[in-house]
């Protein structure tokens, strides 16, 4: 099976398990770890490594779940990637997650540009606009 193939179908499984536990803020940081891991390839390298002790990659991947607020599920989603050799796949899967289940929730990705830095509290702002208009 190729591995985008692979991605997918994890990225279903976990959907239809999760789905009605998952935030949209959820799935933003599932989408922010995806594209962190696809930027920092070697440490989706590590976890093929099977001299490296299990529970220090657990550490890492607790370590990735603080850092990206990840919910629980994503826990169980990594133990079942570790004992099928699949851990390597994490990035994509978190993306085919993002992926799925904005098409699941119809959602749509828009992108919004400024000429000046904004801060966080302008962001925000923007966000609750644009959800409050759009939905």
């Amino acid at each position: 099976m190729k591995s985008m193939t692979k991605a997918n179908a994890y990225a279903k499984a976990f959907c239809n398990i999760y789905d009605t536990s998952l935030t949209r803020e959820a799935i933003d940081g599932i989408g922010q770890a995806g594209n962190f891991l696809n930027e920092h390839r070697r440490a989706l390298f590590l976890f093929k490594i099977p001299l490296i002790d299990e529970a220090v990659k657990k550490r890492g991947m607790q370590e990735l779940s603080d850092r990206f607020k990840l919910p629980q599920g994503v826990a169980r989603l990594f133990d079942v990637l570790l004992a099928h050799g699949s851990a390597s796949l994490l990035a994509d899967v978190f993306l085919a997650i993002v992926k799925y289940y904005n098409r699941e929730h119809q959602y749509e990705s828009v992108v919004i540009t400024s000429a000046s830095e904004l801060t966080e509290q302008q962001k925000k702002q923007i966000i609750a606009f644009a959800d409050a208009r759009f939905t």
